[in-house]
């Protein structure tokens, strides 16, 4: 009978060439991007073939993290980055998060005409248990983009859908029914902010029937903004030298060829250095072409619908929150808005809306690319 063992050394040298082939099979077709990482931060050769895909570079073997996304990311994020991997390295978190996971990182990724891809990526850590090494992690890339905007597209719509809950659960039929209404939603929303709101309208009696809808959806819009977003609270106020309470005024009006619905809070304004960096940041803008704009049409950016998305969060400050939406039911009806901002005191807009609607447009139902902005 024939000896049918395999010699040790043989059957060793067979095992590293399977295991060698396995591993670069999955560095070859995950869709992660896939390397370890060294108690440095710095990234070990091999690394799989999708990491170039994410990060559209392959310089990568040795490369830090930080050096990674340095290029990609904001000031903010990159410190984010550095504080989690600092915990991560001295095995301790302060608020309970864990540490093997690094979730929605916004990378700017820049294309060959100029313009600027944005995505998520969410970074995941395992340490590798080396016995005979120092401590190292396997690290996952995963593009979490689709998720993220599916995500803030959900919120957009609970949101909206809340503010068209708010209008329609009054029934509003007539100008009493509407201010009732607005003024429910306006100490509705402070209670929720923990904020005084005091609101005041006139003219709400002048709104023609065909413009019903326009009003009730732009006055509510305008006020959850300026609640949420415009309006200190009350400490702050205080520290400002502003009476506690805020104040919003809504006036409706009948000019000789056109109505006018003017809104203005006393709030803390727009502040065109921070719209301007938020634009750019969010790569609606290029840096040079943000700073070439006069603060009065940086403003404007407000009304960009990406802009707002981007910007829809309780805690944002840019005043940009469902922007959009007034455009769209402003053109809609053949309107056109104005804005104009003093920054620590007042936001301001003017809508006008034509006498008689122009022909082929509804009153407000239609959204169109662009409303003309003053």
């Amino acid at each position: 009978m024939f000896n049918t063992r395999k010699r040790p050394g043989r059957e060793k040298h067979e095992f590293v060439g399977t295991d060698t082939w396995l591993t670069e099979a999955i560095l070859k077709n995950s869709d992660q991007g896939l390397f370890l990482m060294d108690a440095a931060g710095k990234l070990l050769p091999p690394v799989s073939r999708a990491l170039s895909t994410l990060f559209r570079r392959m310089d990568f073997p040795n490369l830090a993290v930080e050096k990674l996304l340095s290029p990609v990311v904001s000031a903010d994020t990159l410190a984010r980055v550095e504080t989690h991997l600092t915990h991560l390295f001295n095995g301790t978190w302060n608020d309970g998060k864990p540490l093997n996971v690094l979730e929605e990182i916004e990378v700017h990724l820049m294309n060959d005409d100029g313009s600027v891809d944005i995505k998520h990526y969410q970074f995941d850590f395992d340490a590798v248990d080396m016995s005979h090494a120092p401590t190292m992690w396997l690290v996952r890339v995963t593009d979490v983009t689709a998720q993220v905007s599916m995500m803030r597209e959900l919120e957009e719509l609970r949101s909206k859908v809340r503010t068209q809950g708010a209008i329609l659960r009054g029934t509003l039929q007539t100008d009493s029914e509407l201010e009732n209404a607005l003024r429910t939603l306006t100490e509705t929303l402070a209670a929720q902010q923990n904020k005084q709101v005091h609101l005041d309208s006139t003219g709400l009696h002048l709104v023609p029937p065909r413009y019903q809808t326009v009003v009730k959806t732009v006055a509510s819009q305008l006020i959850r903004n300026a609640v949420i977003h415009g309006i200190e609270t009350p400490s702050r106020r205080e520290a400002a030298g502003k009476s506690l309470h805020g104040t919003l005024r809504l006036e409706f009006s009948a000019q000789a060829e056109c109505f006018e619905l003017a809104f203005e809070d006393d709030g803390q304004g727009l502040h065109p250095a921070q719209v301007r960096a938020t634009a750019v940041q969010r790569g609606m803008i290029t840096a040079e072409a943000a700073a070439s704009l006069l603060d009065r049409d940086v403003i404007k950016l407000i009304f960009k619908s990406r802009f707002t998305t981007l910007a829809d969060s309780a805690t944002d400050t840019t005043h940009g929150t469902g922007m959009s939406l007034v455009r769209r039911y402003v053109h809609g009806a053949g309107g056109k808005i104005a804005l104009a901002s003093l920054p620590g005191h007042e936001t301001r807009f003017k809508i006008t809306l034509p006498a008689q609607p122009a022909a082929g447009t509804g009153t407000g139902e239609r959204a169109a690319n662009q409303p003309q902005v003053a």
